[in-house]
């Protein structure tokens, strides 16, 4: 069964400002790939990608209980402190930063937060 996984297909993000959300991303490189209604319950879907990576940003209500929330989404980066001044340059709520001993030789990553006070990492691999 194992090979008929093929790998992330997309990560889905609830949201109460889409359009926010959706410019955000934006501004770290996503490009919005599609806009869907959702005839279940009345709302839209985007789809946005980077790199083969997918978010899919579907529309929440304010204070609704969103199972299943995403702790963080990392991405995988190189040249690190370019991309630090880029975020200071835009605003970037940054809430984390820091270095870890992970894979051979560890990673260096900083952590903002998004429009949903989502955790967007940036990380390189050393």
């Amino acid at each position: 069964m194992f090979e008929k996984i093929h790998g992330l297909q997309h990560i889905g993000l609830p949201s109460v400002r889409t359009d926010e959300t959706v410019e955000f991303y934006e501004t770290i490189g996503f490009t919005l790939k599609g806009r869907f209604f959702n005839p279940n319950n009345g709302t839209y879907v985007r789809f946005m990608e980077k790199g083969g990576l997918v978010i899919e940003i579907y529309e929440a209500e304010e204070g609704e209980k969103l199972p299943g929330a995403i702790d963080h989404i990392a991405l995988d980066v190189e040249d690190l402190d370019a991309l630090h001044a880029y975020a200071v340059e835009k605003g970037f709520n940054i809430v984390e930063e820091g270095s870890l001993p992970f894979w051979d030789n560890g990673i260096r990553y900083f952590t903002v937060l998004g429009p949903n006070n989502e955790k967007v990492e940036f990380s390189e691999m050393l």
